[in-house]
């Protein structure tokens, strides 16, 4: 199966490319399907619709990566961003 064009999943590979992630990342990222999902079984929940589980995967995975940085940045301790990475990814 081919699989639609979706922004968030362009997104998500480039920031796992980054931290050498790729090989880990793509068992989801290019699961069949992936890009398709709805991340809700009923229109008036969360991230309903065509796309859904990707766009919100993307934004796990930036929320995590910003806030790990955000604390980083006030002396909190350091958070592995690989393993924070995989985590939103897998979640």
């Amino acid at each position: 199966m081919s699989q639609t064009f979706n922004p968030h999943i362009t997104e998500m590979r480039g920031l796992v490319a980054l931290l050498d992630l790729s090989d880990i990342a793509s068992e989801v990222i290019d699961a069949p399907g992936f890009a398709e999902w709805t991340a809700s079984p009923h229109p008036n929940l969360h991230h309903y619709g065509t796309g859904g589980l990707a766009k919100h995967t993307y934004e796990v995975l930036r929320l995590c990566l910003t806030n790990r940085d955000t604390l980083s940045s006030f002396g909190g301790t350091a958070i592995d961003a690989r393993v924070l990475a995989c985590a939103a990814i897998y979640h």
